[in-house]
């Protein structure tokens, strides 16, 4: 395919998206409103980050990165499946940190210093066949950003990540996906980025569900917006029995709030008109 995105030019193992979760045939509903993005009136991109240095947690090296600047963002609104849209800018692209000293990468909250267990696996698998490449303190295009998770994925599984940590790796590269292909006007890259951004929203609706049956829970999100989450990514991928229970659960909850129990009786009327249908 066009996304010239591919980990073995710098040493790393990849983990392609089947081989994080068993797909399956995968039927798509697009429950989304359609977007098309321009930059027109736009302000530059650079000026919409900064960089900044971290202390690799692998290696203990200074790792320069481009990172969002938060006060700038302009929200447009939030999709079903939580996506938030921004006006002329997608922050997505800078939530991964990398170091180029040893090749470590995840997102933002979780670069912080590692067990000795997960430092040994990385140092194996990702430190000694690392070959340094050209890492882009600037600004990046959606490509390097999709490069950028496939390395926080291959090294979250590579230190035994849970469920829950690759599930939301997954479900912000297909953010990003979705992204991409607002901005691209040739209609064939944009179904093969569709396609892509399916297969990633299908292994995060799979990574979810182990992560509540395994681990009980997310890391930084609560189970009802987990399970309601869930829910909207069974609607989207044709398990709309799984998405009714989910939802009913939602609206059932007596921790869960108003606002939380009107979206779940609307997604819920939704998923049956879509089951009504496919019958």
């Amino acid at each position: 395919m066009k996304l010239s995105v591919d980990l073995n030019d710098l040493g790393l193992p990849e983990y392609k998206v089947e081989e994080l979760y068993p797909l399956g045939e995968m039927t798509y509903y697009d429950i989304e409103e359609p977007v098309k993005r321009s930059e027109e009136g736009g302000e530059p991109e650079d000026s919409f980050i900064y960089v900044k240095e971290f202390d690799c947690p692998l290696c203990g090296k200074k790792a320069a990165n481009p990172i969002a600047k938060i006060a700038k963002l302009r929200p447009l609104g939030t999709e079903k499946d939580l996506r938030t849209r921004y006006k002329y800018f997608e922050p997505l692209k800078y939530d991964v940190l990398c170091c180029e000293g040893c090749g470590y990468a995840a997102i933002q909250t979780n670069f912080k210093p590692l067990a000795k267990p997960h430092k040994l696996l990385l140092d194996e698998k990702i430190r000694r066949p690392f070959q340094p490449g050209i890492l882009k303190t600037g600004v990046l295009h959606f490509e390097d950003a999709i490069l950028r998770y496939k390395r926080a994925i291959t090294c979250s599984k590579v230190r035994l990540g849970k469920n829950g940590e690759i599930a939301s790796l997954c479900l912000r590269m297909a953010w990003l996906l979705r992204s991409y292909s607002e901005w691209v006007t040739e209609e064939s890259l944009v179904q093969e980025i569709k396609q892509e951004e399916i297969k990633y929203l299908a292994a995060a609706r799979e990574g979810l569900v182990l992560a509540r049956q395994k681990e009980g829970s997310v890391p930084g999100m609560p189970d009802l917006t987990v399970d309601y989450l869930i829910g909207i990514l069974s609607m989207k991928l044709g398990y709309f029995q799984d998405a009714q229970k989910l939802f009913m659960a939602v609206i059932g909850n007596g921790m869960a709030a108003a606002s939380q129990k009107d979206k779940a009786r609307d997604r819920l009327a939704e998923v049956k008109e879509m089951l009504k249908n496919s019958l």
